[in-house]
């Protein structure tokens, strides 16, 4: 009987030292300083390295004029320690075979929430 409560009370106490902390980093998500090194025209998979993940797409749409047709997503970042960011995008397509780029997604927006 003693062993079983020297058992029960090892458990417990193991059960509270490991559920009582402070919060866990992600290093996966992004951090201010990654946040603040991204600008404007930056190129996709430039801001995935620097933030060292993918993020999730929260949004996609497209509009088209008479020249081009342009993409846009959105991106949100979950935070390293909390909070999130959400990045914008934007790839011009030209309809005219001669004004053809091929280039990729450019940052168009960014913003944070509550990253630190």
């Amino acid at each position: 009987m003693k062993k079983i409560l020297s058992l029960l009370l090892l458990v417990v106490t193991i059960f509270c030292f490991t559920s009582c902390g402070t919060k866990a980093v992600d290093t996966t998500g992004i951090s201010l300083e990654e946040f603040n090194q991204i600008k404007m025209g930056m190129k996709l998979e430039d801001v995935k390295e620097i933030i060292g993940g993918d993020g999730t797409k929260i949004s996609e749409s497209e509009s088209d004029t008479d020249e081009y047709i342009e993409h846009l997503c959105t991106y949100k970042f979950n935070g390293e320690q909390g909070g999130y960011a959400e990045i914008k995008f934007s790839l011009i397509s030209y309809k005219d075979i001669l004004k053809m780029k091929f280039n990729d997604y450019e940052v168009i927006e960014k913003n944070q929430y509550d990253l630190s």
